[in-house]
């Protein structure tokens, strides 16, 4: 994976690069949006603990792939109006660390239930070879 943060473009200004570079013949994984809802359907009420949610939900899916967090190339951030998204960024950066791929968080009007306040999808990508999250 090779990271594009030219000169000639304004800095990130946060942990996200403008353009993440992958070769072919690697595994590609797609995860779906996932929303602040645990297995036995408990939603917080606090975008701080539906973003932890959302990320151990993002690490199992990970996971099942054998994949890390680490392969994550793209991050697509949507956060209902009116929530704080640094909040759920705080929560991000924890589970990523230092690793900063291809970011967009935009605010939206609402999500699938009002109980939502945020929701994430990733794609990642990673060798047959490469382990599981740890």
């Amino acid at each position: 994976m090779r990271v594009h943060n030219p000169d000639s473009v304004v800095a990130t200004g946060g942990r996200y690069a403008h353009g993440i570079e992958t070769p072919l013949g690697g595994r590609i994984l797609y995860v779906s949006g996932q929303v602040g809802i645990t297995r036995d359907s408990y939603i917080p009420e606090t975008i701080f603990h539906q973003a932890e949610i959302i990320w151990n939900n993002i690490a199992e899916v990970l996971n099942s792939a054998k994949i890390k967090f680490d392969n994550i190339v793209k991050i697509n951030t949507y956060v209902v109006t009116g929530h704080d998204a640094l909040q759920a960024v705080e929560v991000q950066r924890r589970h990523l660390g230092i690793h900063a791929p291809a970011h967009t968080l935009v605010y939206v009007a609402g999500l699938i239930r009002p109980q939502f306040f945020l929701e994430v999808e990733v794609v990642a990508i990673a060798g047959s070879g490469e382990g599981a999250v740890s």
